[in-house]
């Protein structure tokens, strides 16, 4: 199988197993609040330039339009990349990130990160907004396009390559669970009649 087809592969199986994490399908619902969303934005945006560095710019700046919009143009601290995200920027600085190239690494990031369920989030945030976030919508193009630049047949640094896909599809769950962790999903508790009262039971009778 080429390289291509065994990342188009991983991208499938990571979103399916994606949509089944609690933030993520609440993203895709636009269940999201804006503090939540925001998050979203910035992990992803972080995650593109610990690889990607100047390559990932006009996508970053896309994330800090979004992230200004969603808090009504006001973001206090962005959050901190998570430990997953910081984990995958140290291996793109390792001999193995340098061996694959910065350009080649950057379009696995693209494919890994920018699955299917990253461009149906990008039609429901941020919430309450007359049009969806911009930088999720290009990430989903960008991921469904950089499978090209991957190439046909098998080249001579595929295994590094594959195994660079399959470190960041790690990468992306940890992010995942980050968020879920971060962010649990609210749990509506049903509000319970009170007790009738004896009188009022034997009226109902």
């Amino acid at each position: 199988m080429s390289l291509s087809g065994q990342v188009r592969r991983l991208r499938l199986e990571l979103d399916q197993t994606l949509r089944t994490r609690a933030f993520v399908s609440r993203a895709v619902r636009g269940l999201l609040s804006a503090d939540e969303t925001v998050d979203l934005i910035a992990q992803l945006a972080f995650l593109l330039w610990s690889v990607g560095g100047e390559r990932s710019a006009s996508l970053v700046e896309l994330a800090g339009r979004d992230a200004l919009r969603v808090g009504g143009g006001a973001v206090g601290n962005p959050p901190p990349p998570c430990s997953a995200v910081a984990f995958l920027s140290g291996l793109g600085e390792s001999p193995l990130g340098a061996a694959l190239g910065s350009p080649r690494a950057f379009d696995l990031v693209l494919c890994v990160a920018g699955t299917s369920w990253v461009g149906d989030a990008a039609d429901v945030v941020p919430p309450g907004a007359e049009a969806g976030s911009e930088f999720l919508y290009e990430l989903s193009e960008r991921g469904a396009g950089a499978l090209g630049n991957l190439g046909g047949p098998l080249q001579p640094q595929a295994e590094a390559l594959y195994a660079f896909a399959e470190l960041t599809r790690g990468m992306v769950l940890g992010l995942s669970s980050y968020l879920d962790s971060t962010w649990p999903a609210p749990i509506h508790t049903p509000r319970l009649s009170p007790p009738v009262e004896a009188g009022q039971r034997e009226a109902i009778l």
